[in-house]
């Protein structure tokens, strides 16, 4: 009989084990169902977020629950939203601290895994002409705040999502503007605190986020061209995002480019080892819609451009300068340097009606662009937009060039050097053919530039050094015109300056074409003024 009360003993406590260990994972999946159902709800600055999903399974002693068709989107669709959408195929929680979300309320999480998510933004509506006074309004991208009754306490660990993407709408219908797929992302140390003790509302804190991304290729622009990096790290409390082995290129062949354009368009080749950007500020861009960068390092940049002009230009087309271009951009961006080294340049031209080509390169390019600034942070910024540049011109000629352009203004204002001496001969690849002439003879001792103006013309003046110069003039057929070659020469100065020591000061004029950009407008400028100096009736001066 006693040994029947000894089995008895220690029966009865496994029984009742049993029984609860079969009777707690249904009832912490009901309540943490019923929570779920009954009290998430977010919000942010213009309106309120819905979160729903289809189904949760719990696993109590293994610490783990799933959701399944998870999705989140703004309440009312209106226009103060760039989020559009959030759909997640599965979202499993894994270490999550039952006891302490039963009896304190407080969430902790050791890991949160996400399979096949799919974001989607709209692109913001320009400002039109009728409300271009009112400053373009900044859009949170993401909520501001949670509120998460009877909640004290909530603590994230990391985020790691398979598979997603991103899709961007257009703003006006629902064309997609761009459209994103990646793998293997992983995101840590998100958090969330509340805004004031005692109070349901949370709001995000990434001060010690990590955010790292594996190799990805994005396709955008209409499948056009395609995007791809090796790796991306963002780390929160360095504020530094790093991108390594960057590439943007067309994702289909020339010819299916081209059957794209009605009219003239660039082809784009763009690729850099390393990019950093210091000092990124993120959480201004997740609640308020604006961005921050200190300085954004670009290492070993390497861009090919060709114009393809065997399409008409669209005459009707009016191409914004830099300034112009920011201003009228809606999201508001402020990076106070843009830092280049080591970069290489190429571009490139047809020329209509024949098979030959315009180039020019850039070599062991360095350069310097200063406070960039768009939307309203344009509008406020004293300070001009500025340019400077040092590179080889054709891997023979160094040249510095520095373009300033304020912004709330049309205003204008380049100057421009070369260092040493070359061979005037080197600068054939770039005055012929699109200037009709070649130097046969000559070195090249200096050119200093200078000229101001605005978005429609460009005055200044130009001094070109030179000795032993020589030169020959083509017709359309490439045939020497030996008759204003001989001419040319005779009545050209062989050196500049002179034995008198008298220098001859080109002008430089030129009136900007509409459809065309910076660059050219640049370029343009420049080779009046080499013409004026070297043409014996050109507009120039002696000094």
């Amino acid at each position: 009989m006693k040994r029947h009360k000894r089995h008895l003993f220690w029966i009865l406590p496994t029984v009742l084990v049993l029984v609860g260990w079969l009777g707690v994972n249904p009832l912490c999946e009901s309540a943490l169902e019923d929570y779920l159902r009954e009290k998430v709800r977010s919000q942010n600055a213009s309106g309120g977020m819905s979160l729903s999903y289809e189904d949760l399974d719990l696993d109590v002693f293994s610490q783990k629950f799933t959701l399944h068709n998870l999705s989140a989107s703004p309440v009312s669709d209106t226009a103060a939203h760039a989020f559009r959408n959030l759909k997640v195929n599965r979202a499993t929680i894994h270490g999550i601290g039952l006891s302490n979300f039963l009896w304190n309320k407080a969430i902790e999480v050791h890991q949160i895994r996400l399979d096949s998510v799919q974001i989607t933004l709209k692109k913001m509506p320009r400002v039109t002409r009728h409300d271009q006074h009112t400053p373009p309004a900044s859009h949170p991208m993401l909520p501001d705040s949670l509120q998460l009754p009877g909640l004290t306490g909530v603590s994230l660990g990391a985020f790691e999502m398979e598979s997603f993407g991103l899709l961007v709408l257009g703003p006006e219908a629902l064309d997609t503007v761009a459209y994103f797929r990646g793998d293997q992302v992983r995101l840590e140390g998100v958090g969330l605190r509340q805004a004031v003790k005692d109070n349901p509302t949370f709001i995000p804190d990434i001060s010690n986020m990590a955010f790292e991304m594996g190799r990805q290729q994005y396709v955008v622009s209409d499948g056009l061209y395609a995007v791809g990096f090796d790796q991306l790290r963002y780390d929160a409390a360095a504020r530094n995002l790093q991108i390594n082995q960057f590439s943007y290129a067309p994702a289909v062949g020339p010819d299916t480019l081209a059957s794209a354009y009605r009219y003239s368009y660039e082809r784009y080749t763009v690729g850099f080892n390393r990019m950093e950007m210091r000092e990124v500020r993120l959480l201004p861009l997740f609640t308020q819609g604006s961005l921050h960068i200190n300085t954004i390092a670009l290492d070993s940049l390497k861009a090919e451009i060709f114009r393809d002009k065997s399409l008409p230009y669209d005459t009707g087309k009016h191409a914004n300068l830099p300034v112009q271009a920011l201003e009228k951009l809606r999201f508001p961006v402020q990076v106070d340097s843009l830092l280049l080294t080591n970069a290489y340049l190429r571009y490139a031209e047809s020329l209509p009606d024949t098979e030959q080509q315009v180039s020019v390169d850039f070599q062991d390019f360095q350069g310097e662009f200063l406070n960039i600034h768009t939307a309203e942070l344009a509008a406020e910024n004293p300070d001009p937009l500025r340019l400077s540049l040092n590179t080889n011109l054709l891997g023979a000629i160094p040249v510095s060039l520095r373009v300033d352009l304020p912004y709330g203004s049309t205003a204008v204002h380049l100057s421009g050097s070369t260092r040493g001496s070359s061979r005037l001969a080197n600068l054939n690849p770039t005055v012929y053919p699109a200037m009709n002439m070649r130097f046969t003879g000559g070195t090249l001792n200096g050119m200093e530039f200078r000229a101001s103006g605005n978005t429609h013309h460009l005055h200044g003046e130009l001094t070109m050094l030179y000795t032993d110069l020589d030169v020959t003039f083509l017709n359309q057929d490439h045939e020497t015109k030996k008759t204003l070659s001989w001419a040319v020469n005779a009545l050209v100065k062989h050196s500049n300056p002179n034995r008198r020591g008298r220098t001859v000061v080109g002008t430089m004029e030129t009136e900007r074409v509409p459809y065309k950009g910076l660059g050219n407008f640049i370029w343009k400028a420049i080779q009046s003024g080499v013409v004026n100096s070297l043409n014996p009736v050109g507009k120039h001066h002696r000094e």
